[in-house]
């Protein structure tokens, strides 16, 4: 008995029953177990005390006058998806009992209850289930609280490197081009002015590719006008490196994204753009930038040869799987998804969600 007591001490249990003598009797046995219990004639008064006490599992009669213990299960349900509840019924209510655990009752209890150390197993499992669920929840939002933390952090190096880069790099870049490009212009026709427009053209094309690295760690125009103009740069830049067909339809979104919505979305585009670019084969891709009064949607598409989407393994680091899913990571930090269509031959969608639905309550229908 002792170890009963120790066990589920720390379980606080509300018992819904109208009947008062079978409540009170299976009250006494379950305090000699050591679970403290709370006992109320009727659903209605059961769903108040479970709103008004911490309790960690409800128990309750499935016929009673009034609220009967669907009519429980079905309000505790709309206020707490999750919450452990266990229902009672005698043999000619198991078709009623079953329907119950249909509508997410935990288990259901045969009156009345001869083995209360079944009872409690039942109670017990409920519990720690529930309790468990709970835990992950929290590991997984202090989890995405993390992700977002370092996403930032790590957005702070990139941005900082960049700026070093241009401050830096590409300053002496550009002055000592202008520098050769002046030796041209004073030397003679021959072999040194040949050379020093050799130079300058060289010094040309690497302070373009320090450009492009900078714009690949950190986009400026990112910050300084928002996402859509950096895509516009992004195109732009596919365009003339990759020689690629690429339309964009852009959208004004400012309003509705933050800074790390906006960081988030410009990596998981691109990412889903140089996936297109190393793998397709297409020929023709688009970028459509849209919102409507609940989201803001990007569509990737492409032309080419498609692939089996199911068939991408997540963590497949050979292929691209683990890119996407990495973007769904991120994504789903800023309450976004990402859905992905595609078939062999017949090129591939990628759609990205991000619920805007607060902000735009926010600026009034926006």
């Amino acid at each position: 008995m002792k170890k009963n007591k120790q066990n589920e001490a720390d379980i606080k249990l509300l018992l819904i029953e109208d009947d008062e003598d079978a409540a009170e009797a299976m009250a006494l046995t379950l305090r000699k177990f050591g679970v403290p219990v709370k006992t109320v004639p009727s659903g209605e008064l059961g769903i108040e005390e479970w709103k008004a006490g911490d309790y960690d599992v409800v128990v309750s009669d499935i016929r009673m006058p009034g609220m009967d213990g669907v009519g429980v299960l079905r309000a505790i349900r709309g206020e707490d998806p999750d919450f452990p509840v266990l229902l009672m019924t005698a043999y000619e209510q198991i078709e009623t009992a079953i329907e119950a655990l249909r509508l997410g009752a935990q288990d259901y209890i045969l009156k009345p209850v001869t083995h209360m150390e079944a009872f409690l197993l039942s109670v017990r499992k409920a519990v720690d289930h529930h309790r468990l669920l709970v835990e992950h929840r929290a590991v997984l939002a202090r989890l995405k609280a993390l992700t977002s933390e370092l996403l930032q952090i790590e957005e702070k190096e990139r941005r900082q490197l960049a700026v070093n880069l241009h401050d830096s790099v590409g300053q002496s870049l550009v002055i000592t081009k202008m520098k050769i490009e002046k030796i041209a212009s004073i030397s003679p026709e021959g072999e040194v002015r040949n050379l020093a427009h050799q130079g300058s053209d060289l010094l040309g094309e690497i302070l373009h590719q320090t450009r492009f690295l900078i714009f690949n760690l950190s986009p400026p125009i990112l910050y300084d006008l928002g996402l859509t103009a950096a895509l516009d740069s992004l195109v732009v830049q596919i365009r003339k490196v990759n020689g690629l067909a690429i339309h964009y339809t852009p959208a004004n979104l400012a309003p509705l994204l933050s800074q790390e919505m906006n960081v988030v979305l410009f990596r998981s585009i691109r990412e889903l753009l140089c996936n297109a670019m190393k793998h397709s084969q297409a020929s023709r891709f688009s970028l459509t930038l849209s919102r409507d009064d609940e989201h803001v949607q990007i569509v990737v598409e492409d032309d080419g040869v498609g692939f089996d989407v199911a068939g991408v393994t997540a963590y497949d680091s050979n292929h691209f799987g683990y890119g996407l899913f990495s973007v769904r990571e991120q994504l789903s930090n800023i309450q976004g998804a990402l859905e992905i269509t595609s078939r062999k031959g017949g090129g591939t969608r990628a759609v990205i969600k991000v619920d805007v639905s607060e902000k735009m309550k926010e600026l009034g229908g926006l």
